[in-house]
């Protein structure tokens, strides 16, 4: 798997995202990563740890999706690594999770190593829906 690129070294929302995820391990590389992807731009954050067999079963599935989805954000937050980094890690309560973020707010999330059921929700989250006036 391709590491992240430096959290540091990026400057636009718009950076090709073309096969990396994002490892994040501290609130201020998380603050970068949201600060960049802007309210505009879907984060998938991948909760795991080393241990978890199915964790590392789907880093293949995650690059792929993340080579395919170019507008969308990657982001892999070791659970163990990261404790208190977000809220969302204290709620995590089986591995993998996943939680689809856009702006500040969770708009979906998923349990489970389930590649077709995560492309799915990428899918359907992916395009920022039109406001009606």
């Amino acid at each position: 798997m391709q590491e992240g690129v430096g959290v540091d070294k990026m400057s636009s929302a718009d950076k090709p995202n073309t096969g990396v995820i994002h490892r994040v391990h501290t609130p201020e590389s998380w603050d970068r990563i949201y600060q960049a992807a802007g309210d505009q731009k879907l984060i998938v954050v991948a909760f795991s740890a080393t241990w978890c067999g199915p964790c590392r079963r789907m880093e293949t599935e995650l690059t792929a999706l993340a080579t395919e989805f170019r507008d969308v954000w990657f982001v892999k937050i070791d659970v163990d690594a990261a404790r208190g980094l977000i809220q969302a890690v204290d709620s995590v309560r089986s591995l993998p999770s996943y939680a689809l973020i856009r702006g500040e707010k969770q708009i979906d999330a998923m349990k489970g190593a389930h590649p077709k059921q995560l492309r799915e929700l990428i899918e359907q989250h992916r395009v920022m829906p039109l406001t009606q006036n």
